[in-house]
């Protein structure tokens, strides 16, 4: 899902991202993705990032354990995280206290399989949406 007039960064696969490319591209919102990084880390999650050929750019991959939590990747004025989870989950999913706008985008995508959930991270209340959307992750399958 690509947003009108967005540029995706970090598209070069020789330069792998590291904290001064990622405070560099990511400008503003840097301090946000500090702060999320640094909540996935409070809840035992790993963040790596690796080039992936299909969509030509780096995403960072959020993983506990074996169980993949969020893709991040890394857009001009904010940074977006994606979620997918089982789509038995849509009822918990409708219950669950986070941003409206991101709760229906996400139930009307649904896919036979699993529901994304994507968060364009621009200020503190989209860091709390994710942040809901990584516990209501973990508890799930």
């Amino acid at each position: 899902m690509k947003p009108t007039g967005s540029v995706q960064l970090l598209r070069n696969e020789y330069q792998v991202p590291d904290t001064a490319m990622l405070q560099r591209e990511l400008g503003a919102v840097y301090p946000l993705y500090v702060r999320f990084h640094d909540a996935l880390k409070v809840r035992g999650i790993s963040l790596a990032w690796h080039y992936y050929h299909d969509v030509r750019s780096w995403l960072g991959k959020a993983v506990k354990e074996e169980k993949t939590i969020c893709w991040i990747s890394a857009w001009e004025g904010f940074f977006r995280t994606t979620f997918f989870v089982p789509v038995r989950y849509a009822g918990e999913l409708a219950e669950l206290d986070i941003d409206s706008n991101v709760k229906e985008t996400a139930l009307g995508a649904a896919k036979k399989v699993s529901i994304p959930i994507v968060i364009d991270i621009r200020g503190e209340q989209d860091l709390v949406t994710a942040a809901a959307v990584t516990d209501f992750k973990l508890t799930v399958k």
